[in-house]
């Protein structure tokens, strides 16, 4: 299957144990993962982003975990350019 992604963005992740207290990302507790509409205090150290490509009529999916927005947003940039050329030249 040909996956073909129309843009790209980044969200901040917090990623949970199976009693919905944030755990490391990578933690072997781990049960899920869920993207943030705001960052908690108790979830602060835990939060890391995440950059989603977007499916068309189909939605997001993870293609790349990153410890900080900066890093998440450059790629997110250079995802987006690589799609639209001519946006590096504007």
């Amino acid at each position: 299957m040909n996956i073909k992604y129309d843009n790209f963005e980044a969200h901040s992740v917090c990623a949970y144990n199976d009693k919905g207290q944030a755990v490391p990302k990578d933690s072997a507790h781990q049960q899920f993962c869920e993207q943030l509409t705001e960052i908690k205090e108790d979830e602060r150290d835990f939060v890391f982003f995440s950059v989603y490509g977007h499916i068309p009529d189909l939605g997001l999916e993870c293609v790349g975990d990153f410890d900080n927005e900066i890093d998440a947003e450059y790629s997110c940039k250079m995802l987006n350019q690589a799609l639209i050329p001519e946006a590096s030249t504007q």
